[in-house]
């Protein structure tokens, strides 16, 4: 694991917290939507829509750590991007999936935006000093919550989020 990965597992666990089972949020739903299969709540950010068959209530902080690393980290190249973009891509594609995520990165960008991170995207990242595509990047995620359907409910919480991110980018 790299000490970027690290970093960034370590702030997105202050962010996601302990375990939640809110019946109203569908991510603690197997089925993705409220009273779609079964109740089993959210860990660490690891919600039981995204991972129906884990055992969210024990999962450890060892196995949200790989589940990060292999379905998140890995997939969105993170460590082939400048670092706080990295680890800003990671934090909000938790939250955006990863490839609304790498969306909002590559509108933020003016790629095409695709979804997967390719040599293009990592290209244009390198290009531009690396706050300014933070900056850029959390904007475009700030705005990609308010077209969300569930804003109303959990847009401060959504919008935190990027805050915290873009303050822990800058220090």
């Amino acid at each position: 694991m790299s000490d970027a990965f690290n970093t960034a597992f370590k702030e997105l666990v202050g962010l996601e917290g302990n375990y939640s089972n809110d019946e109203r949020d569908p991510g603690n739903w197997t089925g993705g939507a409220v009273d779609k299969g079964e109740l089993k709540g959210t860990k660490y950010g690891i919600s039981a829509a995204a991972y129906p068959n884990e055992d969210i209530v024990n999962l450890s902080l060892g196995r949200a750590q790989t589940l990060y690393q292999q379905d998140y980290w890995d997939k969105m190249k993170c460590d082939a991007l400048p670092t706080e973009v990295g680890i800003a891509l990671f934090k909000e594609g938790v939250n955006l999936g990863c490839s609304g995520a790498v969306k909002c990165l590559q509108e933020s960008l003016k790629v095409t935006p695709d979804g997967v991170i390719g040599q293009l995207t990592i290209g244009c990242a390198t290009r531009i000093s690396e706050i300014e595509v933070v900056i850029g990047f959390l904007t475009q995620c700030a705005y990609a919550y308010t077209q969300m359907a569930n804003f109303k409910i959990d847009g401060k919480g959504w919008l935190s989020r990027v805050i915290k991110t873009a303050v822990e980018s800058a220090a």
